[in-house]
């Protein structure tokens, strides 16, 4: 179990790097051609929310083959996978996931307890979204049956 769970762990920081990488190229190229934030925000967004899509193929093709490490760089299958899922349930998945998210964090937040910019925000925030990406991921894997 707790191999599993330091794989898949492993498997989300190497995709959220990227998508790190992907919003400082955003930044820079920003600093660059400040007129254009709006092309790079966008262009940015697009990127970020498909290798965001590829993690949770990279997640749900290590489940299917027991753990095999290598499986959740498998491009190739990863990439007929969500082929097979279908854009319109990608974006049904993608549209609950913002959702539930949003009411996480907008319950906790109007509710008074801190300030958005406080450190028990940051840990809150860093509490609930494993709980986000685990929905998000078995509301994924479901979808794929």
């Amino acid at each position: 179990m707790l191999q599993h769970g330091l794989k898949d762990t492993l498997v989300v920081l190497f995709y959220l790097s990227i998508i790190v990488f992907i919003i400082f190229v955003a930044i820079l190229i920003d600093k660059t051609f400040p007129n254009e934030i709006f092309i790079i925000s966008i262009l940015a967004i697009f990127f970020g929310g498909y290798v965001f899509l590829y993690m949770l193929g990279a997640l749900l093709n290590l489940a299917y083959n027991e753990g095999k490490f290598k499986s959740a760089f498998d491009f190739k299958t990863i990439k007929q996978m969500l082929k097979k899922i279908g854009f319109f349930r990608i974006l049904v998945i993608y549209i609950f996931g913002l959702i539930a998210e949003y009411l996480i964090l907008a319950s906790i937040l109007h509710l008074g307890i801190f300030a958005e910019n406080s450190i028990l925000s940051f840990l809150v925030n860093l509490l609930l979204t494993p709980f986000v990406v685990i929905f998000t991921e078995r509301l994924f894997a479901l979808s794929s049956l």
